[in-house]
């Protein structure tokens, strides 16, 4: 086996009968009772104050018939084994062990995978210790006499010997290799200490350490495992700081700084600060302000504001009060809106630009002062277009208002977009009408932005193309007009969608067929809404691949909720008519992008000379094009229909 090799796909450690025995003796009402106390019946869901955040007003439901929650304050979302991750803070594994013991059915391991998942674990468990005697190395050579420079600059900082300690600084000595040296003598394997991070293979195969001269600021893990390092420079030089590179235990756009310190303070108080380097965080530390952690350097991702929404409510992003700082707010703005994550900013008043230099020059009580007079998200942006645009000139406030709506428009929730987009309509005194020409190119922009965007539980990614968005239409129908679900397979592979979260939810439903589960039984359908019923079985198959890193079936979970909980538009419409307009947009869309590849290897073999495959090429296209043809004419008569109908 190689190190690092399908980590994100790991086989399943159980059976699909033992996964199958523990749902069904998990009844989601039972377990959310236990957890939040008593349910209280709205309709046909139940309902209580989520307790993934802090609400006065219940937004949390409980779908009894689909087995699945929502909570429409924070968005979280998902199944049984979902909302005990998100509850317990564990992972898929513990999950499943915890309500498999509640149920009392005994666990059997899925010997093949059980053996795959051993290997895995062993090679991450030895990363681990060759990480720890790394930290001890450069532990040891900053105490030593090579480490002199690093302890004076230490010194200068005003970083105690403590604090030092508690976060495990070291010193990577300049020439040589030294690390390789040592962890060789320990008998360690080159690849692994490659695979680690700790060295690098130069051209000719040879192996160096990969840091040298500089300070070493061990990073954790939220349970306190080194996975990577961060080495400042001490002389001249550059870069100033270097990070371990992405490996199988690290990843700089998902690890936090310092939380395996701060997390039971975050916990505490349901609140996590953001400043902008190790030092900031080791100095609040040392103050006695806990819930403090860095993104290495780093703009915040949607990776960070998921790990951290885990711990926290709300974040507050402290910025170096210099043109940096700004910048760097800015960009982190944009994560923050897209992911719905409360947040407010703050600045830190005065010449001590970063929190090490005013803490030290102010202390305690002024910095968290400042934490206090924080400001909410629109409010900074609006200040900040505020100076940079001139609001007196009608231009300024047309750039002014593109700027605002840019932003806001990234929001997902569409009362929450509202809101703000009255906000921006109020403080510069425009008209509704005025903006509806930058609200349509921004949202248009947004979507174009966003199709690379990843999901966690509660959070729909949005579609990944044009053709995905149409499928997905399709499958809201399905899940709503269960009945037509024989007819559609017919008209369209499922199997084979162009979404990666439509292609996961489609194989659901060919399976649930397959197995007789899906249509639902008109009898079942009497006493719970198609989408539900639907619903319930799709999510049952797609918890496959849970907990193995899988973001794909993350967002298929999210998504299947979201169809389930939203019917199509335009109700008046006969099912027949609208699934035959879904499919006719989707081969539109399919054939589209035949075309376009036809017409592509049609140049090429053009370019090339290549007389016989520009035929085959050419004719490809021309039989494309009647096939378009023919779509067309099928889609204007059926307009017509749709005319008479409506």
């Amino acid at each position: 086996m190689v190190l690092g090799e399908n980590h994100g796909s790991m086989p399943s450690l159980y059976s699909e009968d033992l996964k199958r025995r523990v749902r069904e003796a998990s009844n989601l009402v039972d377990v959310v009772q236990a957890a939040v106390g008593k349910l209280t019946r709205t309709g046909r869901n139940l309902k209580a104050c989520c307790p993934f955040h802090r609400e006065k007003t219940a937004s949390f439901n409980v779908n009894p018939e689909g087995q699945y929650f929502k909570c429409f304050g924070c968005g979280k979302s998902g199944d049984v084994f979902t909302f005990v991750m998100l509850h317990e803070r564990v992972d898929f594994p513990e999950a499943f062990r915890m309500l498999a013991e509640r149920a009392g059915i005994r666990i059997e391991f899925d010997p093949k995978a059980a053996e795959q998942y051993k290997k895995e674990s062993d090679w991450k468990t030895y990363l681990y210790r060759l990480n720890d005697a790394a930290r001890k190395f450069y532990r040891e050579q900053l105490l030593g006499g090579a480490g002199k420079a690093a302890r004076e600059y230490l010194r200068k900082r005003g970083l105690s010997d403590d604090t030092c300690e508690r976060f495990g600084l070291g010193y990577a000595p300049p020439g040589g290799s030294p690390l390789l040296a040592r962890l060789q003598s320990q008998r360690a394997p080159a690849k692994a200490i490659v695979m680690a991070g700790l060295a690098t293979q130069r051209d000719d195969g040879s192996l160096r350490d990969f840091f040298y001269d500089r300070l070493m600021f061990p990073i954790a893990d939220a349970q306190g495992r080194t996975v990577a390092f961060g080495g400042r420079i001490l002389g001249d030089g550059e870069p100033k700081y270097l990070n371990t590179r992405d490996t199988v235990l690290f990843s700089k756009t998902k690890t936090v700084y310092g939380l395996e310190h701060a997390r039971e303070q975050i916990v505490k108080t349901r609140r996590a600060v953001l400043v902008e380097g190790y030092t900031d965080v080791m100095m609040c530390h040392q103050f006695g302000v806990t819930n403090v952690v860095a993104c290495l350097g780093t703009a915040i991702t949607p990776e960070h504001v998921r790990h951290l929404r885990r711990f926290a409510d709300d974040l507050v992003l402290l910025t170096d009060s210099d043109a940096a700082g700004a910048k760097a707010s800015e960009r982190s703005l944009t994560v923050l809106f897209q992911e719905e994550m409360p947040a407010r900013v703050a600045r830190l008043p005065g010449a001590d630009k970063d929190p090490c230099d005013f803490l030290l020059a102010k202390g305690r009580e002024p910095f968290e002062e400042a934490l206090q007079h924080s400001q909410e998200l629109f409010e900074y942006k609006f200040e900040m277009v505020r100076r940079k645009h001139d609001l007196l000139t009608p231009a300024g406030v047309a750039s002014a208002a593109k700027e605002l709506i840019e932003l806001v428009s990234l929001v997902p929730d569409n009362t929450r977009r509202n809101q703000y987009r009255y906000e921006i309509m109020r403080r510069l005194n425009v008209r509704e009408e005025d903006l509806r020409y930058e609200v349509r190119h921004a949202a248009a922009g947004s979507r174009a932005e966003d199709d690379a965007a990843q999901s966690e539980a509660g959070n729909v990614p949005p579609p990944e193309s044009e053709l995905a968005a149409m499928e997905r239409e399709l499958l809201r129908l399905l899940f709503h007009q269960p009945a037509w679900m024989e007819q559609a397979v017919t008209e369209v592979d499922l199997a084979s969608l162009a979404g990666k979260p439509e292609r996961a939810i489609g194989q659901a439903v060919l399976e649930a067929l397959g197995e007789g589960k899906l249509p639902p039984d008109p009898a079942v359908l009497a006493d719970g809404s198609p989408g539900t019923v639907v619903a319930r079985e799709v999510l049952q198959r797609l918890q496959t691949a849970q907990g193995e890193g899988n973001a794909v079936v993350d967002g298929a979970r999210a998504l299947c909720i979201a169809l389930a909980e939203s019917p199509p538009e335009g109700a008046k419409l006969k099912p027949e008519l609208r699934l035959g307009m879904c499919v006719r947009q989707i081969r539109r869309a399919d054939l589209e992008g035949r075309i376009k590849a036809a017409e592509r290897r049609m140049t090429h073999a053009k370019l090339t000379g290549d007389a016989k495959a520009q035929a085959e090429a050419y004719g490809n296209v021309v039989a494309l094009r009647k096939e378009m043809a023919r779509l067309k004419a099928a889609g204007r008569n059926a307009t017509s229909e749709v005319k008479r109908e409506m």
